[in-house]
């Protein structure tokens, strides 16, 4: 059975202004406005969430939060994805007793791993946690490693647990080559341009960071697509697009808590170092887009 659907926000990590704690009740706050919203469920700690950023015990306080805030109106997912098998396998295990939806799994990374060790990796995981939906999460741009549609299939066919893939690329091809590999899986996309092209495609949804500041679009055009307007669908795509086109010009993570910080979601926009917040000129140039969007009259 599928757990995440439609429109999954991956979701921040706020922090206090000297980017030393998690600030929970901004956290809250983000969670609910996404609610509030829409969204069809959310993922934790993962890019957007600085997860490689945060400890342990961090990644398990966001985790409980957010569990908490949803109050189990959406799912909530945890990116779960380490440096190592037994860490990952280890972080699974103490999630699931916070009554976590399902996990994402990032491709490991650093290492240049063979399909071999990359099969072993998720044979090893599956067989500690058979029960628990788990998604292949395959972002090769950020990785170095790029688990493919035959070995995700793979993957997917021996071990019923794993529910599918997200593919965090633009290339359209490779994304149509998974969902036919995985015809019984669910696939979604980490581009927010191509997404209403990964819809038509046959992907289950798309798992975007953008969708925090901006949700609207995402909603409406899910909503669109599932009542097959796909004329009006592909206008909110093109608003997309044009969202994407202004903010891509500046470092996303920063820009995205900026963005959350003038809607008065977050308390402050610090990120974690070497991370950096925007300069005095990006946030002028980053201000005209916020008011384009939120504004009043917007």
């Amino acid at each position: 059975m599928s757990v995440m659907k439609g429109v999954v926000c991956a979701i921040v990590s706020p922090f206090s202004e000297s980017e030393d704690t998690v600030d929970h009740a901004s956290l809250g706050r983000v969670c609910e406005f996404l609610i509030e919203y829409g969204v069809d469920a959310v993922m934790v700690c993962g890019t957007n969430g600085e997860g490689n950023y945060l400890s342990d015990e961090e990644r398990m306080a966001v985790l409980r939060t957010v569990i908490n805030e949803s109050r189990a109106r959406i799912p909530v997912v945890l990116q779960a994805g380490l440096l190592t098998t037994a860490d990952t396998v280890k972080l699974i295990t103490s999630a699931r007793k916070l009554g976590t939806s399902a996990f994402t799994v990032l491709v490991p990374y650093f290492f240049i791993l063979d399909e071999e060790s990359l099969f072993q990796h998720f044979k090893r995981i599956s067989e500690h946690h058979k029960d628990i939906p788990i998604y292949i999460y395959n972002i090769p741009s950020h990785t170095g490693n790029d688990l493919g549609p035959l070995l995700a299939a793979r993957i997917a066919n021996l071990f019923p647990n794993f529910q599918g893939v997200k593919y965090s690329s633009c290339d359209l091809r490779t994304l149509s080559e998974y969902i036919t590999a995985l015809p019984s899986h669910d696939v979604f996309v980490g581009c927010d341009s191509i997404y209403l092209d990964a819809l038509l495609a046959g992907a289950r949804g798309t798992v975007s960071g953008t969708v925090m500041p901006f949700p609207k679009e995402f909603v409406k055009l899910q909503k669109c697509y599932d009542s097959h307007k796909i004329e009006q669908a592909n206008d909110e795509q093109h608003s997309i697009r044009n969202l994407l086109s202004k903010v891509e010009r500046f470092p996303l993570i920063p820009a995205y808590k900026q963005l959350l910080f003038w809607k008065g979601l977050i308390s402050t926009p610090a990120v974690r170092s070497p991370l950096r917040k925007l300069t005095d000129s990006e946030q002028s140039k980053l201000r005209e887009v916020f008011e384009m969007y939120w504004g009043e009259g917007a």
